[in-house]
């Protein structure tokens, strides 16, 4: 999932640089990797839109506390 949002994040950016044919390739990398990313997003089960909305956990600080598993 953080790798496929990553991928909708970066979408606009590929859409403005990359939107004419390449011609090494005979297509335009920004729709290949608009392919990509819905492809990606199927596969995972969320929408364009449910991948915007997703943010990582918070990171938790500090250490765990440790559980004494014996009495003393």
């Amino acid at each position: 999932m953080p790798l496929v949002a990553g991928l909708a994040e970066l979408q606009p950016w590929v859409d403005q640089w990359h939107s004419e044919i390449d011609p090494a390739y005979g297509l335009s990398l920004a729709a290949f990797c608009r392919e990509q990313l819905i492809a990606r997003a199927a596969q995972v089960g969320k929408t364009t839109a449910e991948l915007a909305a997703w943010r990582p956990a918070a990171p938790t600080r500090g250490r765990p506390s440790l559980k004494s598993t014996s009495s003393t």
